[in-house]
Parts: C-alpha cells; structure tokens; sequence
C-alpha cells in the first residue's frame, strides 16, 4: 500500500503517514486499515456515514480507554510493564497510549 505511492510531498509525508499509523494501531502491527484512507485501496472504502459512525465510536471509547489504563497504572504502582501486561498490550504500546492521553504520574515532572 505504501509503496504504491507517489509521495509527492518528501520523506517526512511518509514518516509523518508512518507515524500516525504507529499511534493509530489497534494491535503491534500497522495494518492499511491504520493509514489514512487516502491512501487505503479503494475497494476498502466505506462510505462517509461509516467513517463518521467509526470516528464517534472511537470518540466515545476514549474516556473508557484513559480510566482503564489510570487504573492498571495505579493498581501496578505505576509500574509501566506491569500496567501493560495486566492491559494485555506492549510496553511500548502503553507509552504511545499514555501520550496520546496526556497520561503522567501525579507528581512527576516532565
């Protein structure tokens, strides 16, 4: 899918599409459902009411998803491999999540 574009704009349109895709991911890997649908096949396109339906479920998931990942952080003490096996997600994962979030210890600086 990637390779198959032009990428007129320059490396960073790509890093910037690879990026998003890394946040975006449901699991450990980027699949084209992740990408931005521009650049998705287009068999695979839905129709706009189904692009906003998914957006709203994804909006409303959020709360849920922020307390879930609060509370495994508090209930592991803060410890971040601990929180992300008890969520069932990479450690790694847990960190884009917690940014994406605004997600920080009380207390901490930085």
């Amino acid at each position: 899918c990637l390779m198959g574009c032009p990428w007129p704009g320059n490396v960073r349109e790509l890093e910037n599409v690879i990026e998003r895709g890394v946040i975006l991911a449901r699991g450990e890997l980027v699949t084209v459902e992740d990408l931005p649908s521009g650049l998705q096949p287009a068999a695979r396109h839905e129709p706009k009411w189904q692009d906003a339906r998914k957006k709203a479920e994804v909006e409303a998931a959020a709360p849920v998803e922020k307390s879930a990942i609060v509370a495994a952080l508090e209930q592991s003490g803060w410890v971040v491999k601990r929180a992300a096996t008890k969520l069932g997600i990479s450690r790694r994962h847990l960190y884009r999540v917690m940014e994406k979030y605004g997600i920080k210890r009380k207390g901490v600086k930085g």
